[in-house]
């Protein structure tokens, strides 16, 4: 993920990359940037994992984690999708802060 993915999401086609290993939370994400002009974006913030949409440089939360699971908002067939295989193949532990491998 760190060199970059291609494929494709409900048809369209996309890049994705991550970047991760920063103690800092804001510098850790994986972004899947689609030809559709939309961005999806796994983050943290606030302790949460969100994923976040970005259209016409607007970001909106459309899932965000609580308690162990993931609240979702209006997501379409590919967001839903995605949501799924990153959770599934454990990408968001992408997302973790490096000091947890520690313990």
């Amino acid at each position: 993920m760190r060199r970059g993915v291609r494929g494709r999401l409900d048809g369209v086609p996309f890049t994705a990359h991550a970047r991760g290993r920063c103690l800092s939370a804001h510098r850790r994400g994986i972004h899947f940037t689609l030809d559709d002009g939309r961005t999806l974006s796994f983050t943290v913030r606030r302790l949460h994992r969100h994923l976040v949409r970005r259209t016409a440089g607007t970001d909106t939360v459309i899932s965000r984690t609580q308690g162990g699971g993931w609240e979702t908002r209006g997501l379409d067939r590919g967001e839903t999708a995605l949501l799924c295989l990153v959770t599934v193949a454990s990408l968001d532990r992408l997302l973790d802060p490096p000091l947890l491998e520690l313990l």
